[in-house]
């Protein structure tokens, strides 16, 4: 690995989807740039042009029960993500779309396209969606813009989160990946411990307790096993609160 490491999440066809698979490389990989002095920043984007990545595969969410879903590692490797050492550059080449928004606010910075949109479906299914990263997201774009993301079922775009420092600039597509490169070879040119010190202090640490007890509360919940249900079976959830 150079000083610039370049990750792409390359599923296309499902939108840049995260399977098992390439998750646990993710995990892998977020262990060998952790202990790796060379890797000085990182730059996340993603295949094609219609998504950054839509987190999670949802063909394999599908199959999990309940309980296996709120106990799913997706959010503890991204998170794995948001704590490395370097900083980790998005450039968005395409719409963040559920676990997608995760990703994007476990970097650092953020470049994107023209026209990228974000959304969390998290409501639609019935669940609370993951702690960390609703702190991330109200820590990243304010609170106003994280509660029109998680429960109010708003879209976003990259135009509208520029204003508040969430997207640190749009680019033209084509020239995505030469502005992510430079930016991230002026970081690789700085004092690493310095930038990492800086970085840890920057990215607030989460509280364990806080975390187990939000997915807790949750887990168990009827709603949740009807809107995962009605995900299955294609159809509108009916939600009894409980």
């Amino acid at each position: 690995m150079g000083a610039v490491l370049r990750v792409t999440f390359d599923n296309p066809e499902r939108r840049n989807a995260i399977g098992t698979e390439a998750l646990n490389g993710l995990d892998r990989l977020a262990d060998r740039i952790a202990e790796d002095r060379g890797v000085r920043a990182v730059i996340v984007t993603g295949a094609g042009d219609r998504a950054f990545t839509s987190g999670f595969d949802l063909r394999e969410l599908a199959d999990f029960s309940p309980e296996e879903f709120m106990r799913s590692h997706f959010s503890h490797v991204i998170e794995k993500w948001a704590r490395l050492p370097v900083p980790v550059i998005g450039a968005l080449n395409g719409h963040c779309m559920g676990g997608g928004v995760h990703v994007a606010v476990a970097c650092d910075i953020r470049l994107s396209v023209p026209g990228v949109r974000f959304m969390i479906p998290a409501a639609r299914f019935g669940f609370v969606y993951v702690p960390w990263a609703i702190k991330r997201i109200a820590q990243t774009m304010g609170t106003s813009f994280a509660a029109q993301l998680l429960y109010l079922d708003t879209e976003l775009t990259a135009e509208q989160l520029t204003g508040n420092g969430f997207i640190h600039r749009i680019v033209p597509a084509e020239e995505l990946a030469t502005a992510a490169f430079d930016l991230a070879e002026g970081v690789a040119a700085l004092a690493p411990l310095a930038v990492s010190g800086m970085k840890q202090l920057v990215r607030e640490e989460m509280d364990e307790e806080a975390v187990r007890a939000a997915m807790a509360r949750c887990a168990g919940s009827e709603d949740v096993r009807e809107g995962l249900a009605a995900m299955r079976e294609k159809r509108a959830p009916k939600f009894e609160g409980r």
